[in-house]
Parts: C-alpha cells; sequence; structure tokens
C-alpha cells in the first residue's frame, strides 16, 4: 500500500503547507531573498525556481487574507498605537527603472485597567502597501480607531487629530535625531550635544521604570521626569534666540519646540 500525499493548500501544486510555511518564513522572518532560497534548496537537491516560489509566496499570502479582517478588529482595540512608513521599490510590469512606494506599518499594543489589574492588549502588527505617502492611507486604516497614536510629525498625520478620538503622542527618538546628526558632525561639542543630555536623562528614567506597571510609571514620570523636561523648555527657549533660521540646529530646536504639546504627552 502506497501512503495519500497531504493536499496541498494550492490547486494544483505539490507544495505541502510546511513549505509554504518555510518560504514566508525565509522570506519575511529570515529576510532571505528568493534569489538565495533557491540556492538554499538547490545545494540540499531540490530544484525549485524562483518564479516557482514567487508564485507559490503569492498565492500562499491570498490564502492568509482570511486573517487580515480578525487581526485589524483585535489590532484597533489596543490602547496605543504606533505609525511609521518605509520606502519600497516599485517594478512594475512594462517598466525598466523602479518607482518609490511605501509599506506602512501598524503596530497596536499596551496595557489597560480592568477590576484593578494591568491587563496586556497582545501586540499585532499589521504592514500595508501603498504607492504613494498620502495621509489619505493612515487616515482610512484608523478611521474608527480611538486611543493613543505615537507617529512622527509628518503633516500627514494632522487630519488623525482632529476629532479628538485619536490623541497624538510625540516620538522623542525622531526629535533626538535632529540633534545627534548635528552633534556628529561637530568636532567640539556644542549645543546639539547638550541637548542629547537633557534627552539622556529622560532616556535614563524610562530605562528604570521599563518593567513598572503603568500606574508607577506615571508616578515615577511626575515626580522625576517633568522637573527635567521643564528645565529642558527653559532650556530650548533660552537658546534658540539668534539661532540663524535655516541653520539645522535651529530647525532641531524649532521642532523640539512646535511638538512640545505632543512630546510631554
Amino acid at each position: 500500500m502506497t501512503a495519500s500525499a497531504q493536499p496541498s493548500p494550492l490547486p494544483k501544486s505539490n507544495a505541502s503547507a510546511s513549505l509554504l510555511a518555510n518560504i514566508l518564513a525565509n522570506t519575511y522572518v529570515d529576510h532571505l531573498p528568493l534569489n538565495r532560497q533557491e540556492m538554499r534548496y538547490a545545494r540540499r537537491g531540490v530544484h525549485l525556481p524562483r518564479a516557482t516560489l514567487c508564485e507559490w509566496k503569492l498565492a500562499a499570502a491570498e490564502l492568509l487574507e482570511v486573517l487580515l479582517p480578525p487581526l485589524r478588529a483585535h489590532q484597533l482595540q489596543a490602547p496605543r498605537m504606533h505609525v511609521d512608513d518605509t520606502t519600497l521599490p516599485l517594478l512594475e510590469k512594462g517598466r525598466t527603472a523602479t518607482r518609490t512606494a511605501r509599506l506602512w506599518g501598524y503596530l497596536g499594543a499596551g496595557q489597560r485597567e480592568e477590576n484593578g489589574v494591568w491587563v496586556d492588549h497582545p501586540p499585532a502588527v499589521v504592514f500595508e502597501f501603498a504607492e504613494s505617502r498620502s495621509g489619505s492611507h493612515p487616515l482610512r486604516y484608523l478611521q474608527k480607531y480611538k486611543g493613543y497614536l505615537q507617529a512622527d510629525a509628518y503633516s500627514g498625520h494632522g487630519a488623525l487629530y482632529e476629532t479628538g478620538d485619536i490623541v497624538e503622542v510625540g516620538c522623542w527618538a525622531h526629535c533626538r535625531r535632529r540633534f545627534f546628526e548635528i552633534a556628529k558632525a561637530q568636532s567640539k561639542p556644542g549645543l546639539a550635544a547638550q541637548a542629547l543630555q537633557w534627552i539622556a536623562s529622560l532616556y535614563a528614567i524610562e530605562s528604570r521604570i521599563r518593567d513598572q506597571t503603568p500606574d508607577l510609571k506615571y508616578a515615577a514620570r511626575q515626580i522625576d521626569a517633568l522637573p527635567v523636561l521643564a528645565q529642558f523648555r527653559q532650556w530650548l527657549e533660552g537658546n534658540v534666540i539668534g539661532l540663524p533660521a535655516q541653520a539645522p540646529l535651529a530647525k532641531a530646536f524649532g521642532y523640539a519646540l512646535r511638538h512640545w504639546p505632543a512630546l510631554v504627552r
């Protein structure tokens, strides 16, 4: 007797579920492009052309699409959301050159208090492809979301906060990056290096309370971080005077001061 082969999730294909899972894991977890996967399988004596791997990857993604609605529904119930985008080269049929597209990443996570106990919301990440960086993409995705949103200061995010259902939370990493790039290029420490010291003191507080519950974090921030923030704000306002408006340092100061309410939220 011959054992029956396990049916493939894909019609008219001999690709097993475990093989498809392996291709997806190689691609999206281990970041292996299909040409390297093709070589890896060849070393094991398996002939799998990258064109076949590509077809299987796309077909497997279409099968997994059924998971998107419940994943999004779970994600949009998170107390806080994070969003950012990155560039992506797009090569279209009939074109010889790539153009720049976007990949938007959304992370839902956080903790909420239930009956006096802090409960974790299991984090969930969704990536969405878009052909542009238009603010209409996050606005459509987050149209029913209510909670805190941490994002960069991209002007396209402005419409997200108009109803008040989404509360803007600034990102200190984006603020710090502007001072860091200036300080890195200077031979002698200046105002940018001093700004980094202020931000480092805030980071030290966050590092110390990282594993605490939200109520203890809040208390520590009120006691320890608020005085630092108040002094830092005073320092920024005092030292921005006289800086050339178009200088990178003036823009770094301006970024921090313009987005201060979101940064201290």
